[in-house]
């Protein structure tokens, strides 16, 4: 259900914004206040694009008014402030830092610790294929789909929607969806899937490039079967393990998932012949 903004807030941010003149931050406010307190219903607010905000200060003053707003509402039981500020776009909240200045803090206190699991479970995955087969009653088994596709990603949710999104668009294009809704059409939508260079595996793999000694690592856990111990205050490992690469598994680094294992295990490969190639070219001309 789409939701607008009330009239008579909308109104007078259209006020605002025609008046050609400098808006202050608390003219904005006191319509925020009145909207979160006469909606019938919690606000919650997104920002997006808040990376490239962040080397302006009018943003940072403009997340410190939200923050006050936050702070009064823990005092005063009356007022009402937005549920939720979401941050949309930002690779890493501990990267943002006030006009380049290097911060130990967030302006929300939201660089504390999130345990939240993020990952669907094997019942979440289920109950998401059900509803896909009340609309197009394919005769799925969705139980049992619903486990293959969480051994394959460990419920990691882009994963897991790509999947299904490729046996319901590309693999119903070579077998009928009832054969397509198998573990055959599955291992076939994830073989497409190693294929791609999607958005994910690109941002993977230009953040391991950045930490050489890390990939190498990892590189020797997949193709040599070694170690290596886990520790959160090494910088790389606790960013890759933020971007779901990695997971501790009992003292010890462990690829998240099944489909990570694959792809990097092919990336370390290829990246192998081609250094043997450059090197064999490099003979060859000497």
């Amino acid at each position: 259900m789409e939701i607008h903004v009330p009239d008579a807030c909308y109104d007078r941010f259209q006020k605002l914004a025609g008046t050609g003149e400098k808006v202050k931050l608390n003219d904005i406010f006191r319509i925020f206040d009145s909207w979160c307190k006469e909606n019938a219903k919690p606000v919650v607010l997104i920002i997006d694009e808040a990376d490239t905000a962040a080397n302006h200060q009018v943003f940072w003053d403009f997340l410190g008014k939200l923050r006050s707003g936050y702070i009064k509402r823990e005092t005063n039981a009356n007022y009402r402030a937005f549920q939720s500020v979401i941050l949309a776009g930002v690779t890493d909240v501990r990267h943002l830092s006030p006009l380049d200045e290097i911060k130990e803090y967030s302006p929300w206190n939201i660089a504390a610790d999130f345990t939240v699991d993020m990952s669907l479970s094997e019942d979440g995955i289920k109950g998401m294929l059900n509803e896909y087969e009340e609309d197009h009653h394919t005769g799925m088994d969705t139980e049992a789909v619903a486990k293959t596709i969480r051994e394959y990603t460990s419920g990691y949710p882009f994963l897991t929607s790509r999947i299904c999104q490729l046996v319901d668009e590309e693999v119903t294009k070579t077998m009928n969806p009832a054969e397509a809704w198998t573990d055959k059409g599955i291992n076939q939508a994830v073989s497409l899937l190693l294929s791609e260079n999607n958005t994910l595996f690109y941002s993977l793999t230009e953040k391991l490039n950045s930490y050489p000694e890390l990939k190498a690592a990892i590189r020797r856990i997949l193709i040599e079967g070694t170690k290596l111990t886990y520790n959160a205050q090494q910088d790389a490992i606790s960013e890759m393990e933020m971007y779901g690469l990695i997971r501790n598994d009992h003292g010890t680094v462990m690829i998240a998932n099944r489909i990570f294992e694959k792809m990097l295990h092919n990336l370390f490969l290829s990246d192998d012949e081609l250094k043997k190639h450059v090197l064999s070219q490099t003979c060859e001309y000497n």
